[in-house]
């Protein structure tokens, strides 16, 4: 078992309760502090329990480097790693082993996807064995990141183990390099929780992604040739890297690769991307969840791990939500504080939808602009009129906004401004 962590002794040692909770199998845990100046060297030089190792650098060398050097000190006969935020059921060592048996050398198993609250978003199935090396030349297929798929020792070093040239797709190169080499086995049921968080190394480092598909693209040339595959599957890549930036709060960065997608494939999906993602984020999450199944029952294991614990270090970007700018401008025009502005705007969007929405909102800013003259006094009334409504559900909220009396102060207010999620509390005005 490999973790590499950095600066994140809270997540780690929840890892390594789940790792050290395995049941039926025998174990060593070889834990790679890539240069981490928090309490996490103090806590592995005191941990007691004789089945944990622990390798330092002294400064980060990158978690391809931290993963490579804990399979050069690894004594097992299988290899699995796990990403210090995400979680494993009791079973799932015991469960992959068995699937895999004498007749394979590598397993994997189906993934929950979790957000950084731990509230399930979907099922991520596993692909099935047979064509697995097709379905990894066009996309990373295998579920849960690195935290999923176990291995053969001598497999994995007689290929190479991870390539220290990639940061984001270093799990990806290294399944297709196992994939062609050795046979799969899968396991249906769920095993790994994988926590998809805006702290997250796929969300915050998505603009080097592009580069690195770049770089498999002419590393596995031979294997795609034959095929005809398009390595990442053309513009789907794309649309990965851009939810992943949009999630991370870089709007514009997002943008562009939309664009870009648009451009290198012709894609008008891409180019609608690019205009929604500015005022909705509906189309960059169907991309992101298509794939995933419902979740229609939570694992026992999972229900009883407890929270997740996870949160963003301080600096990081959190995702920004969609229709942000819009809310100011509104609010600006309203006389609204920011807060208010945000949490009219969600109710009417809420009411209306993402895309009428939209239309509402220019609609409201053209008739409140320099270019209201223009307009027919009808239509001007009507969008204005029409937005208002869905903001100012009742009377006491319309009267509140009036300044004829407070505004609710309390979650308990019906339908009333405040009648949403705590927090959203203005006051007075």
């Amino acid at each position: 078992m490999v973790i590499p962590t950095l600066n994140r002794w809270g997540l780690l040692q929840r890892a390594l309760s789940d790792v050290l909770g395995q049941q039926d199998v025998d174990l060593e845990v070889i834990v790679v502090d890539d240069g981490s100046s928090d309490e996490t060297p103090r806590r592995l030089a005191e941990l007691p329990d004789p089945r944990v190792r622990h390798h330092r650098h002294e400064q980060p060398l990158g978690v391809a480097r931290a993963r490579n050097d804990g399979i050069a000190l690894a004594e097992g006969e299988w290899l699995a790693f796990l990403d210090d935020d995400d979680r494993w059921s009791p079973r799932k060592l015991r469960t992959q082993l068995d699937a895999a048996s004498a007749a394979a050398s590598i397993a994997y198993s189906a993934s929950i996807v979790l957000d950084e609250d731990g509230v399930a978003q979907g099922i991520d199935p596993p692909p099935a064995p047979d064509g697995l090396l097709l379905d990894l030349l066009k996309h990373n297929s295998i579920p849960g990141g690195c935290s999923n798929l176990i291995a053969r020792t001598e497999l994995v070093r007689r290929v190479g183990g991870f390539d220290e040239r990639l940061h984001q797709c270093a799990d990806w190169d290294l399944w297709i390099r196992l994939a062609a080499e050795g046979s799969a086995a899968v396991v249906r049921d769920v095993h790994v929780a994988y926590v998809d968080h805006p702290g997250s190394m796929h969300v915050r480092n998505a603009e080097i992604a592009p580069a690195e598909r770049e770089y498999l693209e002419a590393k596995h040339s031979a294997l795609l040739r034959p095929t005809g595959i398009q390595m990442g599957g053309g513009a789907w890549f794309h649309l990965w890297v851009a939810g992943g930036q949009y999630r991370a709060g870089d709007r514009q960065g997002a943008v562009r690769t939309y664009l870009e997608a648009a451009r290198r494939y012709r894609s008008p999906g891409a180019l609608r991307r690019a205009v929604v993602c500015l005022v909705s984020d509906r189309l960059v999450l169907r991309d992101v969840r298509d794939a995933w199944q419902p979740v229609l029952v939570t694992p026992d294991w999972l229900a009883a791990a407890g929270p997740l614990g996870i949160a963003v270090e301080t600096g990081e970007r959190r995702p920004l939500r969609a229709g942000a700018a819009l809310e100011r401008r509104i609010a600006g025009k309203l006389g609204l504080s920011p807060q208010e502005g945000a949490i009219l705007s969600r109710r009417a969007e809420r009411a209306l939808g993402p895309g009428r929405y939209f239309v509402y909102c220019v609609g409201f800013l053209l008739a409140a602009g320099p270019l209201a003259p223009l307009l027919p006094r009808r239509a001007r009334s009507f969008v204005m009129v029409r937005l208002l409504q869905e903001m100012l559900f009742t009377a006491a909220d319309s009267m509140g906004y009036l300044g004829l009396r407070g505004l609710p102060s309390h979650r308990n207010a019906g339908r009333g401004l405040l009648a949403g999620a705590p927090g959203d509390s203005v006051g007075a005005r």
